[in-house]
């Protein structure tokens, strides 16, 4: 799980941007969300990717 802490609208284009992120559901209100990530190396690509939004 992932919570956020950017806006809403950078957060957005955040995840529109990233191309590992395949689907991604707002699940408690505005600031957790669930996402599906596919990677060709998790351990290399996960932290970059959550640091991206």
């Amino acid at each position: 799980m992932v919570t956020v802490s950017k806006t809403d609208d950078t957060f957005e284009t955040a995840i529109q941007q990233t191309p590992e992120i395949l689907d991604c559901w707002a699940i408690g209100g505005r600031i957790d969300y669930l996402m599906r990530v596919s990677s060709p190396s998790m351990a290399a690509d996960l932290p970059r990717v959550i640091s991206s939004v």
